[in-house]
């Protein structure tokens, strides 16, 4: 829920810090550092969700790299999907001969015959330029940089000469622009210009073969950048230019050598556009541009307010505070170094609020890339593209509970734009009707274009299931019906109907998942990631399936549609439980658990709503418990290790199962060695850039706290003992409740929620121990040691009751 207060007093409270020189203290929600960055990925981060920077805070030889979120480099031009669907006799055929390995080749060897020369990567997701800002020289002191998250600024601060500096960078969210100010006590001298970024020796026959121009210009008190691409194809960009405008108070700026050069000014603005364009490229859009930042005005200190009335709106709906309400008192590189020794309560509240302040930045015209807004590199890893089959689904899992369900929309609208590359997907790959998502997506394109003999994609069908499951949670949490039936239940329907055509029956009687694949692990003893019956498969489908019923029940659906879809969802695999008592990663006979791997696909089920077959199961139960245990020694040789997201998802398994001291090492984990100086998150220990964590860390840490399903909530799944008091506000539960507040002390626990609408729900905690109080009355609990408690519609209901 936004802070009424906040929105009120913003404008008013930016006008007046705006005008007043940078503090010295750590932001209330943010961080301080003392050094600048040392290279690209310690860089501080501002965004707007279209346009980024990363700003390295060096007080006189500054370097500033500009994003655009939609700049990915068309370097391949779309190739076919290969016709894998005529081959999955064959494929199938040595599945169950249990040639996995040839299996595997199949499609590889397909795509030689129809031209591919290797394996295809996605579009590389590339950076728009350098920023770069020269300042007359000096003896620097008193050197210190910050970000502010709940305005989105990043400043750094210094004196040289006994003249005092202050630089600000945002990017406006209400303006879609970027906005540099810099002021000192007396008259001072600047160099600004724009320049690609820096090409490794290695890297420029790259660049040869797919960039036409790199230019930069300057006149006047404006700069420019333009860049064309060699190729364009349906849906992609032709290139991008930006332009920037720069005023000074004081002092003159003019233009030479293609820089902009001031002298003797007191302060300096520029504020920049960076746009993508189409079509044939010939034509420059500076005009349109420059109208699009003289529109916004010249007073930064309005586009501030401005920009937080949007940005903070969205990031103060949610605070948390474990402990006293107050900063860390720690400099980043301080809270970094004693991380790593011991994590306490309080540094786990600031990547709490570092990752929502990286993850709403992040997120936009796009849902988050590997890298969120960001990126420095020509060649970055993966391509930094939408890999569906874990990093995204983690980077978006906190839009709902953390009460931001509009930033859903970004990825809905992907999700749309590749909806006809998925329906080409199902129909070449396996001759199926609905849609297909692939593991690896790009900047335009949503075709399965990764056919590898060990890393066996186009064999994982549980990535729309997957997907589809954000569309029915969205309803769940907002209740917006029109919603679901007008872009929700369509979606899930298509996932589903792959389902009705990919599936055969075994001699049991049971559908066959055939090819599977259980993401990038091996069968203890196989030489093949391919397989039958991955466990996640299965999973995914009887969850779509579960919630296609649901919501086609609601919505009027045809009764025999309904009816296939119930019969498809009794005769899919049941799970099965190895001789040690654990959850089977492969439901098929030969194929052995081997937990020695970074991802727990098999435990899909427990990350959102808990499958119901799991969650009446005792013996399931137990059997999940069992197979996270194992997982966890794995993780526990490396203090969590590498593939970050795979810890988070380790986490959210904990969290269902109600065990504290796992979920709360994990916790420790996350906090520890995955962030840089300036709070971004790392995919593997200490490095690799990359926003997964920022999206699930939040997910995390509530999901400890409260869980949700329709018709129940659950506080305190798995609170960490070490957080003896601590309080979250803002959150979002699923069946259109809200949680505005959940305070903890000394056993103590006080809670208010309101529903939308008037509805019973069941109300447990695992680790409470004194009556439950509804508004000072006592409710009595069940047989089955539950409270009904029935809420009005619009209504606030507080709670209180204790806790171990």
């Amino acid at each position: 829920m936004v802070r009424n207060t906040f929105l009120k007093n913003s404008a008013v409270l930016v006008l007046v810090l705006w005008a007043l020189q940078l503090s010295a203290q750590i932001p209330q929600r943010g961080y301080r550092s003392w050094s600048a960055g040392s290279n690209w990925d310690e860089a501080m981060l501002v965004g707007n969700g279209t346009v980024g920077a990363m700003i390295l805070g060096r007080p006189q030889d500054e370097t500033i790299i500009v994003n655009h979120g939609a700049i990915f480099l068309p370097q391949n031009m779309p190739a076919e999907v290969i016709d894998q669907a005529s081959k999955l006799d064959s494929i199938r055929a040595l599945c169950l001969a249990g040639k996995f390995r040839e299996a595997g080749a199949v499609p590889v060897e397909q795509s030689f015959r129809e031209g591919y020369k290797g394996q295809i990567w996605n579009d590389p997701y590339i950076p728009a330029f350098d920023l770069h800002l020269l300042v007359d020289a000096g003896n620097v002191q008193n050197y210190e940089r910050s970000v502010d998250f709940e305005t989105g600024v990043a400043a750094v601060k210094w004196s040289q000469d006994g003249v005092n500096f202050v630089r600000r960078v945002f990017a406006s969210r209400a303006d879609t622009l970027l906005i540099l100010t810099m002021e000192a006590d007396k008259a001072f001298g600047c160099t600004f210009w724009l320049e690609h970024r820096p090409v490794a020796w290695d890297q420029w026959t790259f660049i040869n073969e797919n960039v036409a121009k790199m230019e930069a210009s300057a006149a006047g008190n404006e700069i420019g950048y333009r860049c064309e691409f060699k190729k364009q194809y349906t849906g992609s960009i032709k290139g991008y230019e930006g332009f920037g405008k720069l005023t000074t108070h004081g002092g003159s700026v003019k233009a030479e050598g293609g820089k902009l050069v001031v002298r003797n000014a007191l302060s300096v603005t520029l504020i920049m556009r960076v746009d993508p364009f189409y079509g044939s490229g010939s034509e420059s859009h500076r005009d349109a541009m420059l109208q699009k930042i003289d529109a916004a005005g010249t007073d930064v200190a309005k586009i501030l307010a401005r920009h937080v009335v949007v940005h903070g709106g969205l990031y103060n709906r949610v605070h948390l505070s474990l402990g006293e309400d107050a900063p860390l008192g720690m400099d980043a590189e301080v809270l970094n170094l004693n991380a790593k020794k011991q994590v306490v309560a309080k540094m786990t509240q600031a990547r709490f609020d570092a990752a929502r302040y990286n993850i709403i930045s992040a997120t936009g015209i796009n849902p988050p890339n590997l890298q969120g807004l960001w990126g420095s590199s020509w060649t970055p890893p993966w391509s930094s593209d939408f890999t569906q089959d874990g990093n995204l689904p983690t980077a978006i899992s906190s839009y709902l509970m953390a009460n931001t369900p509009e930033l859903m929309q970004s990825f809905f609208a992907y999700q749309s734009r590749m909806m006809a590359d998925y329906r080409i997907n199902a129909k070449r790959l396996y001759g199926a009707r609905g849609i297909y998502v692939p593991g690896h997506t790009g900047g335009y394109t949503g075709k399965c274009l990764h056919y590898d003999k060990e890393w066996t994609l186009s064999y994982w069908t549980a990535g729309a299931a997957w997907t589809a499951d954000f569309y029915n949670d969205y309803w769940l949490y907002t209740g917006d019906k029109d919603f679901l039936k007008t872009v929700g239940y369509p979606y899930m329907k298509e996932a589903a109907l792959f389902y009705e055509d990919f599936l055969i029956r075994g001699k049991d009687g049971k559908f066959m998942f055939i090819p599977s694949y259980s993401p990038e692990n091996t069968p203890l003893g196989g030489n093949s990631q391919v397989c039958i019956n991955a466990t996640m498969d299965v999973m995914a489908s009887k969850q779509l399936l579960r919630n296609c019923l649901a919501a086609g029940k609601l919505l009027g659906e045809d009764a025999k549609q309904l009816a296939k879809w119930q019969q498809i969802l009794s005769d899919l695999p049941a799970y099965q439980i190895n001789p040690k008592g654990e959850l089977r990663e492969w439901l098929w006979p030969g194929l052995a658990d081997n937990h020695e791997h970074r991802h727990a696909s098999h435990l899909y089920g427990l990350w959102g709503v808990v499958d119901p077959e799991i969650a009446n199961s005792s013996t399931l139960t137990e059997a999940t418990k069992r197979t996270f245990e194992q997982r966890m020694k794995i993780r526990a040789r490396d203090n969590g290790g590498v593939m970050v997201f795979g810890m988070v998802n380790q986490a959210w398994t904990a969290a269902a199962v109600h065990d504290r001291e796992a979920t709360a090492e994990i916790i420790e984990w996350l906090s520890s060695r995955y962030w840089s100086n300036s709070m971004c998150s790392f995919h593997d220990p200490e490095g690799l850039f990359n926003m997964d964590l920022s999206g699930g860390f939040q997910s995390v840490v509530i999901r400890t706290l409260a869980y949700s399903e329709t018709g129940k909530i659950e506080l305190f799944p798995a609170l960490p003992a070490k957080w003896t008091k601590g309080e979250i506000s803002g959150i979002l539960l699923r069946g259109q409740i809200s949680l505005s507040k959940l305070s903890w002390e000394k056993g103590e626990v006080s809670a208010t929620i309101s529903s939308a609408k008037s509805q019973k729900i069941v109300f447990t905690c695992p680790i409470l121990k004194a009556e439950l109080k509804m508004n000072g009355k006592t409710i009595k609990p069940n047989k089955q040691h539950e409270f009904v408690l029935t809420l009005v519609e619009n209504k606030n209901y507080s709670l209180q009751f204790g806790i171990d």
